[in-house]
């Protein structure tokens, strides 16, 4: 993908012309959780017209994640929630487009099991962790990593915002999180008495949980890994070597090629 490429992407998803997936969970949640998912799920059902998936695992009580598909790469394995066979214990929901999937497989040497750009958030988190993970990405996202084994829960939304990400987080460590604020308000008043607020994830930010026995979650950390004005931690598709301070002209045909 060229870098003017970005700027049109940028054009349509901020004008709200695109269609988009829609990633939904719920951590900790003790009343009425199967309520919550046949009903919050389903509002934000227009975001993924070809598909959705919801899933409840033991290891994670009182927790669900799901996903509304709309088909756009690898048809028939790029499904999610999505679980590798190499990572088994973790999966990730995204509604994104990752531009240098193909370049981090060559450069780090991942080998992918799907065609799915979204593969290779799991790849860069196992291999570097959140922080270096969320840096490393080019492209538009909002996610949600769910590490069993480490009893984690990591969120990331992309430097500009682009892609919209809502969470809800009680005093008493219920965590909501929806593509949409409105998939959220029946879990906000599920809370009853409980301190809480509806509100988007800032872009350029991941946060890090712990995930508790009982599903609730502990903020361990949030933290803003871009500004805008920061020169991306990825290899662009145009070096900054490449390109002349003074020759603007020079610059965009070079960036248009």
């Amino acid at each position: 993908m060229r870098q003017v490429e970005h700027i049109v992407y940028l054009c349509v998803f901020i004008s709200g012309t695109t269609e988009m997936c829609g990633i939904w969970a719920v951590f900790g949640l003790t009343s009425n959780i199967h309520g919550q998912c046949s009903s919050t799920f389903y509002k934000i059902s227009h975001r993924g017209p070809d598909a959705w998936r919801l899933e409840y695992d033991q290891r994670m009580k009182n927790c669900c994640v799901g996903f509304h598909r709309l088909t756009i790469v690898d048809t028939i394995y790029g499904m999610q929630p999505m679980k590798l066979h190499k990572y088994p214990s973790s999966m990730v929901i995204c509604n994104g487009e990752l531009y240098n999937c193909k370049r981090l497989a060559e450069q780090y040497g991942f080998e992918y099991e799907t065609y799915n750009d979204v593969e290779c958030i799991l790849h860069l988190y196992h291999e570097f962790g959140i922080e270096e993970c969320v840096k490393n990405l080019d492209g538009v996202f909002g996610f949600c990593i769910v590490d069993i084994a480490k009893r984690k829960v990591f969120l990331g939304r992309d430097p500009y915002g682009v892609r919209p990400i809502f969470k809800v987080l009680s005093e008493t460590g219920v965590l909501g999180i929806c593509s949409e604020a409105k998939g959220l308000i029946e879990i906000e008043h599920e809370l009853k008495g409980d301190r809480k607020k509806v509100a988007p994830l800032p872009p350029g930010t991941f946060e890090e949980y712990d995930l508790l026995e009982n599903g609730t979650v502990k903020l361990v950390r949030s933290k803003k890994y871009f500004s805008p004005g920061d020169k991306p931690a990825f290899r662009p598709f145009v070096l900054y070597e490449d390109l002349s301070p003074n020759a603007h002209t020079d610059n965009i045909r070079k960036l248009s090629h």
